[in-house]
């Protein structure tokens, strides 16, 4: 999996880099479509956004997922 964290979209609409703590979304993305990849899924509840980050990366890996994007 590519280990770059798609933040674009989360940066236009707030206008800077996510930080600090909270409850994270992240969308995921496959080329081959099956029941995991491309769904949005909220991490743990009120992690910080490193921890989530690292939740994402190890959920991507698990279901598959080629791509990520944290959600506004």
């Amino acid at each position: 999996m590519n280990e770059h964290l798609m933040t674009a979209t989360y940066e236009w609409v707030h206008g800077k880099s996510p930080k600090g703590r909270g409850d994270w979304a992240f969308q995921f993305y496959a080329v081959a479509k099956d029941n995991f990849a491309d769904r949005m899924v909220f991490a743990p509840s009120n992690l910080t956004y490193t921890a989530a980050k690292s939740w994402a990366k190890a959920y991507a890996k698990l279901i598959g997922a080629e791509g990520i994007a944290v959600l506004p």
